[in-house]
């Protein structure tokens, strides 16, 4: 017997022994766990306010899901955040949708009912007798578990709201009950089932390796890999290896600290690997020996992980989505302030405005602000590197408190594959036409590319007086608005305001500008592209600036990988050739050939004013 045959043969001698002496404690019960589509290794958030009468949610379970296949049903919990205005509950279950409860209908006392704001825990309803389930052998079989909260009319202002992961995924499940088209917007509902199966094996594991996986080489480093529980017995530790091009490491033992007690459920362990030493793509695999003792002999396929010389100097990009008729639009504008206040330069904002003086036909019309308008109900929303969807003052959270900074905060944290800059330069004082520059280096080898570069022209300092360019404002005199609310809370209906981060011109909104990055890829050697935006000559302001935003987005995902702007300087980076003589270093103003003026010109037109390019109508 090898030695790894002998230590596993310990191992599971061990833990057999463990597990026989608790299963006879416990009678030799059949194992329960939680399953839900949501489980505690997700976030948790309210989203989402409970409309008047009665509101329905729940899951629904068939045939194509092992997991129900022959189990039965012993208790369900789901979350709520405040029950201070729920006038009654229950859990149910039913064979036909939307018809009555005619295999459970149980009702739950409110006094009974826990929230999360205040205890942090979910309210459990064990059944008075367990139900069967899906059974095996019907293909059709259908079986709808969820529960109702009742809110009256005249309720108080506390609103109840259920609790779901806050992050979007992507796609709705179908197999959600009157919650599928909201999980795209705020993910699975945070509802779970406890369940006994005897068909579900004791001990199971699966590691479920991330996608866009980074390390950089030169030393060993310690990436997270989810590890799925799969067995009723749950998760105590597991023995793996991990795999690099298919070469195997050493065994490993990791103990859960916390035991994992959902099916399902997949916290993340770290893994310490040997990158290889060629800055390019690999692939990375990580096997399970053993599941508390008891072999496993689960194999993961190969994922791909991308070795790189150096990381990126990451920035995050908000693109925020306002109007000025948008009565709710100014949290997202205090929003923006506060996390340019925390972030500063690694943060970028785009204000992309709709149906007011400030829109912007190509970005305000894209599929890309519908999609995330309509998955996130409305006006305003927000886009954190294309990634993270959300409002952009509240985050995933629905009430009134700033939390989007834990948000981008969370977006700094990705890995950088790349870094880029960018430069733009009028290219004559009598248009609005802009030139810019995109420099991009990578920082690996590949012979294929996926990337390519969005180019946005941003404007600060815009306003007007017509009734257009007045910002609706419904905060007025509101009370229980955290403090940086108050410009608006003491202002008035319509505000005057000044616009700032305004996109005035886009190029590559959907997903890049064909052609901007070229394959192949050579770590270290940069890439130049350069293109000419022009913005609406009604947007031209006195005193305006304006910026040059370059995002590289993943054409495979959409995600933007990183991002860079630059105020549009004239002669920037020799973009535009005329020699300011000096002027840059004087004050005043000048003209674009470095001729001093003795007042600020009445001609309109591009002008130097203390080294910088101003507007002047």
């Amino acid at each position: 017997m090898t030695r790894r045959n002998t230590a596993q043969a310990l191992r599971t001698l061990l833990f057999t022994a463990v597990f026989y002496m608790s299963a006879l404690a416990a009678n030799a019960q059949t194992p329960q766990q939680w399953w839900g589509y949501w489980t505690s290794t997700m976030p948790l958030n309210a989203v989402g306010e409970l409309a008047t009468g009665s509101n329905e949610m729940g899951i629904r379970l068939t045939s194509q899901n092992a997991k129900a296949v022959g189990a039965k049903l012993h208790a369900v919990r789901f979350y709520i955040s405040d029950k201070t205005s729920v006038a009654g509950a229950k859990v149910w279950a039913s064979s036909r949708q939307a018809a009555g409860y005619n295999l459970l209908d149980q009702d739950v006392p409110t006094e009974g009912l826990l929230d999360v704001v205040h205890d942090g825990a979910p309210t459990t309803v064990v059944l008075d007798e367990p139900i069967d389930l899906v059974q095996a052998g019907n293909a059709y079989s259908s079986i709808y578990v969820g529960f109702t909260i009742d809110m009256p009319e005249n309720r108080p202002f506390t609103p109840c709201e259920m609790m779901a992961s806050g992050t979007a995924t992507g796609q709705a499940n179908a197999n959600l009950y009157k919650w599928r088209t909201a999980e795209d917007a705020c993910g699975p509902l945070a509802m779970q089932l406890l369940i006994s199966n005897p068909a579900i094996p004791d001990a199971g594991a699966t590691a479920l390796i991330p996608d866009g996986l980074i390390v950089a080489k030169g030393s060993d480093v310690t990436v997270d890999i989810p590890i799925r529980n799969d067995g009723m017995q749950g998760l105590q530790s597991i023995t793996f290896e991990w795999t690099m091009d298919e070469t195997a490491s050493w065994e490993t033992q990791y103990v859960f600290e916390n035991p994992v007690s959902e099916l399902d459920a997949a916290p993340t362990i770290p893994v310490s690997i040997t990158p290889p030493a060629e800055a390019t793509w690999h692939q990375l695999g990580l096997n399970i020996i053993d599941v508390n003792g008891q072999a496993c002999g689960s194999v993961a396929q190969p994922k791909p992980i991308l070795v790189v010389e150096q990381y990126g100097t990451k920035r995050t990009v908000m693109e925020e989505f306002t109007g000025t008729w948008c009565p709710n639009c100014p949290r997202g504008t205090v929003g923006v302030h506060n996390l340019c206040g925390i972030f500063g330069d690694s943060f970028i904002p785009i204000a992309v405005h709709n149906d007011d003086p400030m829109t912007i036909a190509d970005y305000d019309g894209s599929k890309f602000r519908r999609t995330i308008t309509s998955a996130l109900g409305g006006f305003p929303s927000a886009s954190v590197d294309r990634t993270y969807n959300c409002d952009p003052y509240m985050g995933y959270e629905l009430v009134y408190s700033f939390q989007t900074d834990q948000i981008v905060a969370e977006a700094l944290t990705r890995k950088a594959v790349a870094d880029i800059d960018v430069e733009a330069a009028w290219d004559n004082p009598s248009t609005t036409n802009i030139n810019v520059r995109a420099r991009t280096t990578f920082y690996y080898n590949s012979d294929d590319n996926s990337h390519a570069l969005i180019l946005v022209l941003t404007a600060d300092g815009l306003t007007g007086d017509d009734s257009r360019w007045l910002q609706v404002n419904e905060f007025v005199g509101r009370e229980g608005l955290p403090d940086d609310m108050d410009p608006y809370v003491n202002g008035e209906r319509r505000m005057k305001e000044t616009y700032d981060h305004v996109a005035v011109a886009v190029a590559g909104v959907e997903n890049g500008i064909a052609g901007s990055i070229a394959a192949p890829l050579v770590s270290m050697q940069p890439q130049e592209y350069e293109c000419q935006l022009s913005f609406p000559e009604s947007l031209l302001q006195d005193g305006m600036q304006l910026h040059a935003v370059a995002m590289l987005v993943d054409t495979t995902t959409g995600q933007v990988v990183n991002a860079a702007t630059k105020p549009v300087e004239r002669g920037a980076s020799g973009i535009a050739t005329t020699q300011m003589n000096g002027a840059k270093q004087r004050s005043g103003w000048y003209t674009l050939d470095g001729r001093r003026l003795a007042a600020k010109p009445a001609s309109r037109g591009v002008y130097v004013y203390n080294g910088r390019a101003v507007v002047v109508r």
